[in-house]
């Protein structure tokens, strides 16, 4: 529609001055065709170039010339390593509880803890203190056997009373390496109360109030994360209690969060060891055990803030 209004504009033009010569025989027919070849050519360069300058202007207002496609957004590549969740753990200031096991001689049992708690067990893998790299470790006693093992022992904090709202818990921890049989190796860290027995029915089974860091993954009473650090080599763990909510790193990545895991009050802060003897297997020790409060002292929380020694008299 366009280019036949164009092409009689154009015809209209150039009929004056073609009148003279050439229009007689392109009106009479030999020269027609190229008379209309002219015509439609010039009037094609026309309506191109009046198209040409609207889409121009368009452009420039930030709008999409009709008949072309928007270009796709730019794909942006990502890969694991760019994707991070972040580092947020910062240790309680005030000591609740803290014990490396210098106090006790390798071979003895760990003077500031004890085996007496909520937990029912009737049977206790036997825990000892032992010596590597210059470092004492608390762990179970090997044995050539092939065995599942499971041992769980308390710190020596007074009991009844709550512990502050906001908490952290520290230690280092050997991971062993996990050939696939039996029972995985895993740290259960307790943060339970006298009122509520705690029993490990199996080693697959989740409860509140138990953080688990193990060589293989780690989980929460409604949380679980798999993974593979069964190296044979010290692991950091650090655990942030705030009110119900509790979280967990391992060598600062966030293994376990879950906002409601804590069931209040916890008055007994415990570990458990769970996972086998047997020739050549690696067991599960740690050392340099620290629990902290964090954020404001209050009247709740009077726990003894003495580092490794012996326990008051009021204890088991």
């Amino acid at each position: 529609m366009h280019r036949a209004g164009f092409a009689a504009c154009m015809f209209l033009l150039f009929a004056p001055a073609a009148h003279a010569g050439w229009l007689g025989d392109v009106v009479s027919g030999t020269g027609g065709n190229l008379a209309d070849r002219f015509l439609r050519d010039a009037a094609d360069r026309a309506y191109e170039g009046a198209k040409g300058s609207v889409a121009r202007r368009g452009e420039a207002r930030g709008e999409t010339p009709v008949g072309r496609e928007e270009a796709p957004p730019r794909k942006m590549g990502i890969r694991p390593g760019d994707v991070s969740s972040g580092y947020d753990f910062v240790a309680g200031s005030r000591e609740l509880f803290i014990d490396d096991f210098r106090t006790t001689d390798p071979g003895g049992f760990p003077a500031r803890w004890t085996l007496r708690g909520p937990d029912t067990d009737s049977w206790k893998a036997p825990l000892e203190v032992a010596r590597c790299g210059g470092r004492n470790w608390a762990r179970y006693r090997p044995s050539n056997e092939a065995k599942d093992v499971r041992s769980s022992f308390y710190a020596r904090l007074d009991a009844g009373k709550d512990l502050p709202d906001r908490f952290t818990v520290e230690f280092d921890a050997v991971l062993p390496p996990f050939d696939g049989k039996d029972r995985k190796p895993e740290y259960r860290v307790l943060l339970i109360n006298h009122g509520s027995a705690y029993r490990s029915l199996d080693y697959e089974a989740t409860s509140s109030n138990v953080v688990r860091i193990g060589s293989c993954g780690a989980s929460s009473g409604s949380t679980e994360l798999p993974y593979e650090r069964g190296d044979g080599q010290v692991h950091r763990v650090e655990i942030v209690v705030d009110g119900r909510s509790v979280k967990a790193y391992l060598d600062k990545e966030l293994v376990v969060n879950d906002p409601a895991g804590i069931v209040r009050p916890v008055t007994v802060v415990g570990m458990e060891l769970s996972y086998r003897t047997g020739a050549d297997v690696l067991p599960l020790m740690f050392t340099n055990f620290r629990l902290a409060a964090a954020g404001p002292v209050t009247a709740q929380a009077p726990w003894s803030t003495s580092r490794s020694g012996p326990a008051p008299a009021s204890l088991p």
